[in-house]
């Protein structure tokens, strides 16, 4: 079995573009021609063209800026996550969630796109291991130590 592993950071563009409502767009369509998708540079996913490229297993990146630091970054990260999963259940002929090797294979084996989770910065701990804990029972399975911004440890 030949499975590809993609990281993407489409959560954030669902923030920017749809303010985190899963249900505003149509993942399942060529988003290359619906807007505010098609005005974006960095705006290169949907099911059609991940299916395309036989993706097997997803890691959607839960990103926050670093100006969110000290701030709101634990509760931006926790959104992130949210739609994520609110997106595996919206198209569930399609994705299918997965903490562990074996999800993946079981996904691969039904047809569909496993769907992992990965935090981009420790920022986003709020120097807080509970935060940590909460993000691995959210199903979070990497976290970045650094993304564009650094920790105090």
């Amino acid at each position: 079995m030949h499975l590809r592993f993609r990281h993407n950071d489409f959560p954030w563009n669902l923030r920017n573009f749809v303010h985190n409502e899963v249900d505003a767009f149509n993942f399942s369509a060529d988003l290359r021609q619906v807007a505010p998708w098609n005005l974006s540079r960095w705006s290169h996913t949907d099911l059609p063209r991940l299916r395309q490229g036989r993706v097997g297993a997803q890691f959607w990146a839960a990103y926050v800026p670093c100006k969110s630091q000290w701030m709101d970054a634990v509760p931006l990260s926790l959104e992130q996550i949210d739609v994520v999963r609110r997106l595996v259940q919206q198209y569930p002929q399609y994705l299918t969630f997965a903490t562990s090797a074996q999800d993946i294979v079981d996904a691969h084996k039904s047809g569909r796109i496993a769907s992992l989770l990965g935090v981009e910065g420790g920022h986003s701990l709020g120097n807080s291991l509970a935060v940590l804990r909460t993000f691995y029972r959210s199903g979070v399975r990497y976290l970045t130590l650094t993304h564009t911004c650094d920790t105090p440890w």
